[in-house]
């Protein structure tokens, strides 16, 4: 993202925050976004390092293990970054868009829609990704959906965006609520839950 993006994303995320709360979520502690204390390469490197030992446990060596488990995955990916790593972030819940197609399209009535009445039988329409202190964002399953959607299989190594916020991409992210209390309420955590459609 560009300075101008990185502002546009983090005005959205703040706003996610907000929106957790009015719909009487519990909402993580706000963090103070600090685009000018960058996430060093070497800490981008742990993190990568120990989401694919934490994947090696469910087994998942390819993009086709993971293509349609972003809550799962990025989850994962949440908790080594926060609990391991010790760095803040949020986990984050929107939809994404990438080279000119909306991927899972969703928006705030949507999300509430379906915490009144959770559908267990239907994937969700979300997607769930991880937002760095500095803005970066972290994805584990977006990569690894547009590569099953070509009908192709790449080692799980090559799956992780790691989106620099100074950088234009030609997939972007649209935060809606953050945290893992929605998720929990809709039963997203249900073994097979499936939140990417095809």
């Amino acid at each position: 993202m560009a300075a101008l993006e990185l502002m546009k994303y983090l005005d959205k995320l703040s706003q996610a925050h907000s929106d957790t709360k009015s719909i009487d979520l519990k909402a993580p502690k706000k963090i103070k976004f600090t685009a000018s204390s960058k996430i060093s390469r070497y800490k981008l490197e742990q993190i990568h390092k120990l989401c694919l030992e934490a994947f090696s446990k469910f087994g998942w060596v390819t993009s086709d293990h993971i293509h349609n488990q972003c809550v799962f995955a990025n989850t994962a990916a949440y908790k080594v970054i926060s609990e391991v790593l010790g760095i803040k972030c949020y986990l984050t819940i929107g939809y994404t868009k990438a080279y000119g197609a909306t991927i899972n399209k969703s928006s705030l009535s949507e999300l509430k829609s379906e915490l009144k009445s959770p559908n267990i039988d239907n994937p969700l329409q979300m997607h769930v990704w991880v937002t760095l202190s500095d803005g970066t964002i972290i994805d584990w399953t977006t990569e690894a959906f547009l590569t099953h959607r070509e009908g192709e299989i790449k080692d799980i190594k090559s799956c992780m965006l790691h989106i620099d916020p100074e950088k234009i991409k030609e997939i972007s992210y649209h935060p809606i609520l953050v945290g893992d209390d929605y998720l929990s309420k809709v039963g997203a955590f249900r073994v097979g839950s499936n939140n990417h459609q095809q």
